[in-house]
């Protein structure tokens, strides 16, 4: 054989060998950057996975902060119900003990005499605005007896009779008159 035929079967098998070196070389390149492509995703898969499981933990302590927050309102809210009848109760108590004051006060003002003279007058009074009544005697004024100020009489205390009474049938200042902390029986009630 020729040597020529030899030197192009040796060119030809050492491109032949050259491709096939550089095909292997390009695979293993290849599966080189395919490995680490993997372990780069493998990587950032368990740092994701840690970071969704801190947000879990997270996630999880907030239910049971919300779980906490309702029961501490149902607590809040059993106690303010509980706070609630407690005032109602409490208000309850305190309008029967102040209707109790009033019906009191009522049967003192009932006993006192000079409140029941106070009544008459005003009952008087409603009745003469009528026209009818004690004090009108066929449009005459009544002159009273009892010791009481007839508020129809042009003076005050005119018109009584018995003791204290002055010359001119007013009632003479007494010692105590001008004394400081005299209670006025006249002045209105508080």
């Amino acid at each position: 054989m020729d040597p020529v035929i030899w030197i192009v079967i040796a060119v030809i098998a050492l491109i032949i060998v050259i491709v096939i070196a550089l095909i292997a070389l390009a695979a293993r390149n290849n599966n080189r950057k395919k490995l680490t492509e993997a372990s780069e995703l493998r990587r950032d898969a368990r740092q994701r996975e840690k970071r969704l499981d801190h947000q879990e933990a997270a996630a999880r302590e907030q239910e049971h902060r919300a779980g906490a927050a309702e029961q501490e309102a149902r607590a809040k809210s059993a106690e303010a119900d509980m706070l609630r009848a407690e005032a109602d109760h409490r208000r309850g108590a305190l309008d029967e003990q102040k209707s109790d004051v009033r019906r009191m006060e009522r049967t003192a003002e009932k006993l006192d005499p000079r409140h029941r003279a106070d009544d008459e007058a005003r009952l008087g009074d409603r009745l003469r605005d009528r026209g009818a009544g004690p004090g009108h005697d066929q449009g005459r004024h009544r002159v009273r007896t009892d010791g009481a100020d007839d508020p129809l009489d042009s003076g005050a205390g005119a018109g009584i009779s018995g003791p204290g009474a002055g010359p001119d049938g007013r009632r003479a200042p007494g010692p105590l008159d001008d004394a400081p902390g005299r209670i006025d029986p006249d002045a209105p009630r508080r």
